[in-house]
């Protein structure tokens, strides 16, 4: 869901296959990551989703997302793997 100051709309989880909404960090309005439900983030800026493909670990799946600027931003998944996106 999205509020514009007026009304929420809705605005669809990316991920595929129905999965589960874990975690949501945000630097802006126009900068959203979410993780969950699949081992890819999504990053959306400000009208689209985009695809952000993790590095191919066995059973990766995020749990956490969390970063201090567009340009620094931390992942933390099952089996205590750490990604750190630049």
């Amino acid at each position: 869901m999205r509020f514009n100051g007026t009304k929420w709309s809705e605005l669809p989880y990316p991920g595929q296959g129905g999965g589960s909404l874990v975690d949501v960090w945000g630097y802006t309005a126009a900068h959203v990551w979410v993780v969950g439900g699949d081992p890819d983030a999504y990053l959306y800026t400000g009208g689209v989703w985009k695809t952000v493909p993790m590095p191919k670990i066995s059973m990766f799946s995020a749990l956490a997302i969390w970063g201090s600027s567009t340009t620094d931003v931390w992942l933390v998944g099952g089996g205590g793997t750490v990604l750190h996106l630049e």
